[in-house]
């Protein structure tokens, strides 16, 4: 009887030793796992949402560099993880700072749609031959120092900075490895309206 009970304090100590030694490993696990995510500046990114496809489909996973601002600047093409009043975006910048934008929105409408280049032209001898099918407004927009202006590739499903303007760079928790460029469109926007009424070339007033 004595042996057996010294043997069961021995295996209670023992058991209990076993139990500090692992929670133990597990308190420097995660020690070490927290420094790790702190020095390490990558990190995965799920997108929610539709408002980047095709390009990035819902609920793919990416990596997010942190640490890339640090010694970049920001530029035009970019995909960024940013928060703008309390929620993450993910977002393509269409115009780093300095960089001029041309944008129109339809007279009666408050959707804003951004020209690009290739399409600038047309857009322009259309306003000005009044052949355009509704009046709109187009005008350009310089994004100021440390702002940038960010879209959603799927502009049609997207909140960006059509509605909420630039976005100052501070905002930014870092920048999408490898992304994708955006998928080329080949529908002119000239192409969805008919053509009779002129436009106006003059930021909307209100």
């Amino acid at each position: 009887m004595q042996w057996r009970g010294v043997t069961t304090m021995r295996s209670a100590f023992d058991g209990r030793a076993g139990q500090r030694v692992l929670r133990s490993g597990l308190v420097r696990l995660a020690i070490g796992l927290g420094v790790f995510s702190v020095i390490c500046p990558l990190r995965l990114s799920v997108i929610r949402g539709e408002s980047m496809a095709p390009t990035l489909q819902n609920g793919s996973l990416h990596v997010i560099d942190r640490a890339y601002y640090r010694k970049n600047p920001v530029r035009a093409g970019d995909v960024v993880v940013f928060k703008h009043e309390g929620v993450t975006y993910t977002k393509r910048v269409a115009a780093a700072p300095g960089d001029t934008l041309w944008l129109m929105r339809w007279k009666g409408d408050r959707t804003v749609e951004r020209v690009e280049d290739w399409q600038l032209g047309t857009v322009q001898r259309l306003a000005a031959s009044g052949r355009w099918g509704r009046p709109f407004h187009l005008w350009s927009e310089r994004v100021a120092p440390g702002e940038c202006f960010v879209l959603g590739d799927n502009s049609t499903n997207s909140i960006d900075s059509r509605e909420f303007g630039p976005i100052p760079l501070e905002a930014i928790s870092g920048r999408m490895m490898h992304a994708p460029p955006v998928e080329s469109r080949p529908k002119h926007l000239a192409a969805t309206q008919p053509a009779v009424a002129p436009a106006s070339t003059v930021p909307p007033g209100s």
